[in-house]
């Protein structure tokens, strides 16, 4: 399957169109992944959550042997500077002093080893001691409260997409997702060959979501009584109600809804439309 976008930009769909795209065929299966990609997080913390301790401290030592490395690389580049000084001074101090030429050059020589040995030492002062020091108690204790609160870290906003990703094919194989009637079924292989299935709800239509809910029909069919359109739409909307596409209801939605429910109005705006003469407020 293959990941396209909602025109939001952000949300997910899985495509199967291989048949589609290669023969025109019908297109296999079209699933939004929104919901699935939070159901498999949702498995993948709970896995890692019993080996919690374990990783943080596994963290804390690869950073502890890091810093050791690198403060050893710095060592080793010191040395060899130095050494490489001594040698130089030791080539000036055995030249015939008559030999001006040599001496110069062996002088020169000399200085630019001990400039770089100099250079190195300033940024070893600089650079190492921040990046090669031990990991401290404080930082120690808020990488195991991080590894503890994996949920929290998952979620936020400084944790990457790539990030994620990462952590998911450290654990996860594959996934397999099968469109059933009422639900998603999504078989879940980890790299240690186990497999785990889930069981996530389809998606409603787009028309059954924004369809009106069914206790503003109800409201309306007992204010269409003594109530006119304007009228109704203004209770609802103090009541709190809100149309299947999340706005205010004005007096057309709620005349086009008494149709489509067959509500007949008691109190009509039109005069002709009642036998009195007279509209449904008394004028």
């Amino acid at each position: 399957m293959t990941v396209r976008y909602m025109p939001d930009g952000l949300r997910p769909m899985y495509v199967c169109a291989q048949l589609h795209t290669q023969f025109a065929a019908q297109t296999c299966q079209f699933i939004r992944g929104d919901g699935i990609d939070a159901a498999v997080a949702q498995l993948l913390l709970a896995a890692i959550e019993p080996a919690q301790l374990t990783i943080a401290l596994e963290a804390i030592e690869h950073l502890e042997a890091q810093a050791r490395a690198i403060d050893h690389q710095w060592h080793l580049r010191i040395e060899r500077a130095r050494y490489e000084a001594e040698r130089a001074r030791r080539r000036y101090e055995a030249g015939e002093p008559e030999f001006r030429f040599v001496a110069r050059s062996l002088e020169r020589d000399w200085h630019e080893k001990l400039s770089v040995l100099d250079q190195l030492e300033r940024d070893y002062t600089e650079t190492a001691p921040a990046a090669s020091r031990h990991v401290s108690e404080a930082q120690r204790q808020g990488i195991v409260d991080l590894v503890h609160d994996l949920p929290a870290v998952w979620q936020a906003e400084t944790t990457t997409h790539a990030e994620r990703k990462h952590v998911v094919r450290l654990r996860i194989k594959d996934v397999m997702v099968t469109t059933l009637e009422k639900t998603v079924r999504v078989d879940v292989r980890w790299q240690t060959q186990a497999c785990s299935t889930l069981e996530v709800a389809r998606p409603k239509p787009a028309y059954v979501i924004r369809r009106t809910a069914p206790e503003v029909i109800e409201r309306i069919g007992q204010l269409a009584r003594t109530h006119m359109d304007i009228e109704m739409a203004t209770r609802l909307n103090d009541a709190g109600y809100r149309s299947g596409q999340g706005g205010a209801f004005t007096a057309s939605m709620v005349k086009g809804l008494r149709y489509a429910y067959g509500i007949k109005s008691g109190c009509p705006v039109g005069p002709v439309a009642c036998p009195t003469g007279q509209r449904g407020d008394g004028r």
